[in-house]
């Protein structure tokens, strides 16, 4: 059967790849691919079933990485302001 894997991502370093892999064996939790088991989430590869919940995955992961950043650049131009106040 086939899964779709996420990979090349971080919090810091976005390089996402959406690959197509052939699954052995597959239980709730962990995948089997070349006879080697891997948790279906994990920090460095999640499974997804279709492209499309890989694409999504990829999509939510980085609007929240971009809501982060937002929120942390208001915070430093809000002690910068603070700052030039002294």
């Amino acid at each position: 059967m086939k899964k779709y894997v996420v990979t090349g991502y971080s919090r810091y370093s976005v390089k996402p790849k959406i690959k197509e892999v052939e699954v052995e064996r597959e239980t709730d939790k962990t995948v089997w691919i070349n006879g080697r088991r891997n948790a279906k989430i994990s920090e460095w590869h999640n499974y997804f079933d279709t492209r499309g919940e890989a694409k999504g995955h990829l999509i939510k992961l980085q609007t929240t990485i971009c809501r982060n950043l937002k929120d942390r650049l208001k915070s430093a131009k809000e002690v910068l302001l603070e700052v030039v106040k002294l």
